[in-house]
């Protein structure tokens, strides 16, 4: 494109850098990175910023499937459109801002070399998106290139995540030692799907203030770690790790999720670990 691209002020990569600043500093039990994340998140992304309005427009080229390239070509037409309607300087600005608060409030000096898979495409959205809005000085022929590459994307299948089906398979605990050692340990740096998930749902719900739905998620995911610490017990025929399971079900089952925290989320992730290195040992017999 006719300008080089700046991961810095592309506001698909800065959400994304956050979001796994604050997963790291949470599971590692850096509460005070976690919130300094957090505010920086709920602080610039506001549902009633310029750079919310702009991240919503990115997130959804980015995230949406679309059955031709007739319909992706419409998409495409209309995000052109909206992006002329917002306001350049306000939005320009407060790229600034975030840029500086992440600078000065954020201790990792490699917070911006976060790898992201599909980092070339984060790319593409985020130049199409400033030469959409500066139409007079852009270069057609690389706007054209660049349009041709999002409608493929636009429609080529995303990967579709089964929870049920997402195993640690890193992890090699017996699971004797699930309670006693995965419980009191840091977390892994490696999460699976479903965690990143929970996190992703629990950074959404403090910037929107809507958490129904991730009340429901907590409570389907203590069902689900109750259900297979139950299938284990049944099919082992060791006393002893029987009662080591009774214990776990018992200080699971007294958790309360009427109130989403980061204790909670904690939990969450933790109850997820469990249930999946008991279905990954299921697996292995």
């Amino acid at each position: 494109m006719s300008r080089v691209h700046n991961k810095k002020r592309n506001v698909g990569l800065m959400y994304e850098f956050l979001i796994r600043y604050m997963s790291e500093s949470l599971v590692e039990n850096n509460d005070r990175e976690s919130k300094k994340a957090l505010k920086i998140l709920k602080k610039h992304f506001k549902p009633s910023s310029e750079l919310y309005r702009e991240f919503r427009l990115f997130n959804s080229l980015i995230k949406t499937t679309v059955s031709s390239d007739r319909i992706a070509a419409a998409i495409i037409s209309e995000a052109r459109k909206a992006v002329r309607r917002y306001d350049s300087k306000s939005l320009d600005k407060q790229k600034s801002l975030l840029i500086r608060d992440i600078n000065h409030l954020l201790s990792n000096d490699d917070f911006y070399n976060q790898k992201i898979s599909e980092y070339r495409m984060y790319a593409t959205v985020q130049t199409l998106i400033n030469e959409w809005r500066n139409i007079e000085n852009a270069d057609i022929s690389k706007i054209a290139e660049y349009e041709d590459a999002l409608v493929e994307w636009l429609t080529s299948k995303k990967e579709t995540v089964i929870l049920e089906d997402q195993v640690d398979k890193k992890n090699d605990q017996l699971v004797v030692d699930i309670m006693f050692k995965k419980l009191n340990e840091k977390y892994s740096k490696s999460f699976c799907d479903e965690q990143k998930s929970l996190i992703r749902s629990y950074v959404f719900s403090l910037t929107s203030n809507e958490n129904k739905n991730l009340l429901r998620t907590v409570n389907t995911i203590k069902e689900k770690c109750l259900n297979s610490i139950d299938l284990l017990s049944e099919n082992s025929d060791f006393k002893n790790l029987q009662n080591k399971m009774t214990i776990a079900r018992e200080k699971i089952q007294v958790l309360n999720f009427q109130e989403i925290n980061d204790r909670s989320i904690s939990k969450c992730l933790e109850m997820i670990s469990l249930k999946n290195e008991i279905l990954n040992k299921d697996d292995e017999k």
